[in-house]
């Protein structure tokens, strides 16, 4: 009985120092990462792909000028937080090929359809440094893997460089692990990439009623 209580114990201790993201002596001291950590790992980097743009069904290309009100549907990769970096890309400018396609195949875990109305130039606003101009109206749909987990975002762009213009992207809906989601994702522009469309990250971070140890999971593998 008093190995039972005494384990017992050790398995409290151990438990709350999860939870509190401290950490606990029992016969050693255990050490566990702190909890926003872990919160600041559910991030996406995004990489759009130009040579999937469509713009006004295809009767332009993705360059300026862009004009009030056009109409673009274009797809991009989705790859953990810390991808562009770990693979030597210090600048945060990859992701995608020149001439298209996924740079990092064998790190990408989904793919990101991108589909709304232009308000504003982003590549004059870019080469302008109008940053925090609002750039359209998207929506965003993250499919994951097979496509069994899929998140529908909605919300207004901003122009920025290297996040410094977050913007927040209400829930529209999703399936698997998202089919109960609410809240806000944020979007934050990056900088242009190599194909000639934009680099973003999106953080899940502040999603309501999606079980953060399963997203980590979906994210990381």
């Amino acid at each position: 009985m008093p190995q039972l209580a005494r384990g017992l114990s050790q398995m409290v201790l151990l438990l709350s120092a999860l939870v509190l993201g401290g950490q606990a002596s029992a016969s050693e001291t255990v050490k566990f990462p702190p909890l926003k950590d872990f919160f600041h790992s559910l991030k996406l980097e995004i990489s759009f792909d130009r040579t999937l743009a469509n713009v006004n069904h295809g009767a332009k290309m993705l360059e300026p000028p862009i004009n009030y009100g056009d109409v673009i549907l274009i797809t991009g990769y989705v790859y953990p937080k810390g991808t562009w970096i770990a693979n030597g890309c210090p600048e945060l400018n990859c992701g995608v090929n020149p001439s298209g396609g996924a740079e990092y195949p064998n790190d990408q875990i989904g793919t990101i359809i991108c589909n709304g109305n232009f308000l504003n130039d982003p590549f004059v606003g870019f080469q302008n440094q109008d940053y925090g101009e609002e750039v359209g109206l998207f929506n965003l749909n993250i499919s994951f893997g097979d496509g069994e987990n899929m998140l529908e975002l909605r919300g207004k762009t901003l122009l920025g460089i290297y996040g410094s213009n977050p913007a927040p992207f209400s829930v529209l809906g999703g399936t698997g692990i998202f089919s109960k989601a609410a809240g806000d994702a944020l979007e934050v522009m990056i900088i242009p990439n190599a194909s000639g469309a934009f680099n973003f990250i999106v953080d899940l971070s502040g999603l309501r009623n999606v079980n953060p140890w399963l997203l980590k999971h979906l994210i990381d593998g």
